[in-house]
């Protein structure tokens, strides 16, 4: 923060820090310096500093990686010369080739600063892009060399690999040579074979047989070579097949080019001899061949099949549905259209892909097969079947759920099926995907003791079988998800199963499994439960607390009661705490972890039962046992633990406590501010307070005469600054509108020279619009004596907003952009009720600026650019408390005169005849 302060400054000492980080002083960590050379880099630190400081800046992997990351995208994005970037690129070598070596393991060139192979990389790109070769090859060959297989696809590297491609005949050939040279220098590769696969399989050269072979067998044809060259000439000329001759015939023209050397023309010859490899690769591509006809045979076999079973039912519908193969034909509809539609995988009814494919009739033949299907079957629960078995069941069974499915299309169907139905169909509700059926919520209204009897007692069943598999249960789960009147319908149960004490833990092995059975029971009395259900569970949570619990147990308990009683579930904590001494891993650590942290079913701090003081009071206890002193400090990527996730719940409880409105809350803020604990933060917590306390009263509250208002009216007067600027900026668009009509004042306006003139026009056209919200004041006095050209009053407030007129054609661009500043805000704009103001700058002809930084001439485009920005950066400057804006009014003709453009055409039909 203090360099952010000092490059803002443009601080002249900037330049002795980036030396002082160059020569490593003391005061200069890894972890400090590596955000310095971001800062100071390149406008305050030179190349040759950074080189140096790079040199000394410690290995650690994770975060030098990151480091070198940023570095790179810093690079791209920086202006450089020539000169500098032919000097970064010499010291990045220098760095990137210390230590370089062949790591056998990953079989890649590696060096001790590999992880600046992308810097690397970014800097050639832009050598390469500057029309620079000579120079920049071995620097693109380390860099692609050195970086990590694992980010190939970096942009920065994809981007130099492409270049590389597209190299010319000549510069390849160099840099196949110096990636030759390279290999040899660090493994022994006397094999040409092995020598060829290093250079051109992972490495970046490429070899294509359009732009490589001439100048390949132009190489192998000379005879003064070295042997080991043309040896690995050899293998490469004979591996790129040109394609306009066979490959064997291409082979063969290669032994003139080497008829001097006669282990040449054997290695041709054993290449042109017949291979075993040939003979089973033709094995295996005649397999493959037989493999894809069977299979086409058989995707044919299926459609011939379909057509056929599709014929016989459009064309004999009634022996189709006949009583002998009403099933199979139900059956095999179904296999077709489940995997179909949006709603199909779940329900395995699709009324819309029979009507596409047969009728509304087959479709309607369809359901009334179905609704006998499901009757004529009966799936078990999992308590009916063996324990092996449980999570099993047949596949008609999907069948039937779809039978379902297809007849709840009548939305009363459910009341036209008796008990022992509802109770068949409840045994269907299991076997759906995701959730209870769509049609669960219809049965439990028309036959809730039926579906209790049946999916209750298995729920009940569920319940009393002993924990296993971290104590998940499919039941309890589905019922969760599952709309609030059918989860209602079996809470009674889970309250009996609770007074019952079913969550005893007898077995310690199985208390963790036993904690999510009671965190599952909980949280569906939690999210479908009445006040009632509320407070028999507040009961039932104090009474569990009182009890010697399992840590797990106590800790699913203690969750429950912050949930539904706020206060007594911090006090508990306390409790809890007060025993436990404050460490780095501690007991309480764990409980914030639970509790509070990065967790799905961690507690919501938003529950209005959170008051601002009792924010205070967790908060407090947050940093007294996960102490800033602790925390974990991680570079890179990590995975998040226990200590990690309570440190995410403190962050949470001051996010929670610093949104806290009202007086109540920047009570608690302040007295947070002054807490030891908090010192380290205490700017911050003001200043946020502050801002939101300004929020609060800056929002608008209209009472019933301002409602009526903006019900008669469409809109109501401002009540706040922000407002104030809103009615503003819509008043200055509907003179733009106004501009454009045909009855536009728009020529007259362009004739006033005199400011003062204006404004009248200006203010009487705002008196028009005002509609009862506001009023106009010309020339209204500041507290300084100093006089606004118009001011907008609201009708209902204190609030104003002002209009600094300039009229833009005799007018420099130094001026307008001055005015906003100097004049606008400081003479206007300093009272509490009057922060929203904009310049208003009319033009009533083309014409250009010369801008006030350097001079360079400007078109209005580029003005109205300029005095936005100047606004921003205003406005940025006084902490966003005032709202600027800029706007133009403009003028100039929009299209010439018809008698400028019948004297034109004239002008042109005479050019034409002569």
């Amino acid at each position: 923060m203090a360099l952010d302060a000092l490059v803002a400054l443009d601080d002249e000492r900037l330049s002795e820090i980036a030396n002082a980080i160059a020569k490593r002083g003391n005061l200069w960590p890894d972890r400090v310096a590596y955000g310095a050379v971001l800062r100071l880099f390149p406008k305050y630190m030179s190349v040759e500093q950074l080189c140096n400081t790079l040199r000394w800046l410690g290995l650690k992997e994770d975060s030098v990686r990151g480091f070198s990351r940023q570095l790179s995208r810093l690079i791209a994005t920086s202006e450089f010369d020539l000169s500098a970037l032919e000097r970064l690129r010499d010291g990045l070598v220098t760095l990137v080739s210390e230590g370089l070596r062949w790591e056998k393991g990953r079989l890649h060139v590696v060096s001790d600063r590999s992880h600046f192979s992308e810097a690397l990389a970014v800097i050639c790109v832009r050598g390469f892009d500057n029309h620079q070769i000579n120079g920049w090859l071995h620097a693109s060959l380390l860099a692609l060399r050195l970086h990590s297989r694992d980010h190939r696809n970096d942009e920065s590297i994809k981007s130099l690999q492409k270049r590389l491609s597209d190299l010319g005949a000549e510069d390849n050939a160099k840099l196949f040579w110096l990636d030759d040279a390279l290999l040899r220098s660090l493994l022994e590769a006397k094999d040409p074979r092995n020598r060829y696969f290093a250079i051109t399989i992972d490495g970046p050269v490429q070899l294509r047989p359009d732009r490589d072979l001439e100048w390949i067998i132009g190489a192998l044809g000379d005879t003064t070579r070295d042997l080991g060259e043309r040896e690995l000439l050899l293998e490469a000329a004979i591996r790129l097949d040109p394609g306009r001759v066979t490959w064997k015939e291409h082979v063969e023209g290669l032994k003139p080019l080497v008829v001097d050397e006669p282990s040449f023309v054997e290695r041709i010859d054993e290449w042109l001899k017949p291979s075993k490899h040939d003979k089973e690769h033709r094995r295996w591509e005649k397999k493959q061949a037989d493999r894809k006809q069977q299979e086409e045979r058989r995707k044919a076999k299926a459609r011939a099949r379909w057509i056929q079973f599709w014929r016989e039912i459009a064309t004999q519908p009634e022996e189709a549905f006949s009583s002998e193969r009403a099933w199979n034909t139900a059956w095999n509809l179904w296999h077709a259209m489940s995997p179909v539609g949006d709603d199909s995988r779940s329900s395995g009814w699709n009324r819309r892909f029979i009507e596409e494919f047969f009728d509304k009739e087959t479709a309607d033949r369809l359901r009334r097969v179905l609704m006998t299907i499901w009757r004529d079957d009966r799936p078990t629960f999992p308590s009916e079947r063996p324990k092996g078995e449980r999570s099993t069941y047949y596949k008609r069974w999907q069948l039937g759920l779809a039978a379902i499915y297809a007849e709840a299309e009548d939305s009363n169907w459910a009341n036209k099926i008796n008990d022992v139905e509802a109770r068949l169909a409840v045994r269907y509700a299991p076997i759906e995907l995701n959730g209870l059926p769509q049609w669960m919520e219809a049965l439990v209204d028309a036959h809730p003791s039926a579906v209790d009897k049946t999916f209750g007692n298995e729920l009940s069943w569920e319940l009393e079988q002993v924990p296993e598999d971290n104590g998940h249960f499919f039941l309890l789960q589905e019922i969760d998800y599952a709309p609030t009147k059918v989860a209602r319908l079996f809470l009674p149960r889970l309250k009996s199963w609770l007074e019952a004490n079913g969550d005893r833990v007898d077995d310690p092995s199985n208390a963790a499994e036993m904690a999510e059975r009671v965190r599952q029971v909980t949280s569906v009395i939690l999210k479908h439960g009445d006040e009632a259900a509320f407070a028999h569970l507040l009961e039932t949570t104090r009474r569990r607390l009182k009890e010697e619990l399992p840590s797990e147990l106590l800790r699913v308990w203690l969750s429950t009661l912050m949930r539904t009683d706020p206060a007594s579930g911090l006090a508990a904590l306390e409790a809890q705490m007060a025993v436990v001494e404050p460490s780095e891993r501690s007991e309480a650590v764990t409980w914030f972890a639970y509790l509070f942290g990065d967790r799905r079913d961690s507690i919501s701090l938003s529950n209005e039962g959170f008051t601002p003081q009792l924010l205070l009071r967790l908060l407090r206890l947050a940093y007294r046992h996960v102490r800033i002193e602790d925390d974990a400090q991680h570079e890179g990527s990590y995975s998040p633990d226990t200590r990690d996730n309570a440190e995410h719940a403190r962050d949470g409880i001051v996010s929670a406590l610093l949104k806290a409105k009202g007086e109540e809350g920047w009570a608690a803020k302040f007295e947070m501010a002054t807490d030891p604990l908090c010192k380290h933060f205490k700017d911050r917590i003001i200043a946020v307070a502050k801002e939101n306390w300004a929020q609060e009263i800056d929002t608008d509250a209209f009472d019933e005469a301002q409602a009526m208002d903006l019900d008669r009216r469409y809109e109501a007067p401002p009540l706040t600054n922000s407002a104030m600027f809103a009615i503003l900026n819509d008043r200055l668009d509907d003179i733009d509108d106004l501009i454009l009509r045909d009855a536009s004042p728009r020529e007259a306006w362009a004739g006033i020279s005199d400011e003062k003139i204006m404004r009248k026009e200006i203010a009487r056209e705002l008196e028009h619009a005002a509609n009862s919200i506001y009023t106009v004041d010309q020339e209204a006095t500041t507290a300084e004596e100093k006089e606004t050209d118009i001011r907008l009053r609201s009708v209902a407030s204190s609030h104003e907003a002002v209009i600094e007129l300039k009229l833009g054609n005799g007018r420099t661009a130094k001026d307008l952009r001055d005015t906003i500043e100097n004049q606008l805000v400081k003479k206007y704009m300093s009272p509490e009720n009057r922060k929203s103001g904009v310049l208003l700058v009319t033009l009533a002809k083309d014409r250009r600026w010369d801008h006030p930084d350097d001079g360079h001439r400007i078109n209005v485009e580029e003005l109205l650019s300029l005095l936005n920005e100047e606004s921003e950066r205003v406005q940025d400057s006084l902490g966003g408390n005032i709202a600027i804006g800029v706007h133009f009014l403009d003028l100039r003709p929009r299209l010439p005169l018809e008698s400028d453009q019948k004297s034109k055409a004239v002008k042109v039909k005479d050019r034409i005849e002569a």
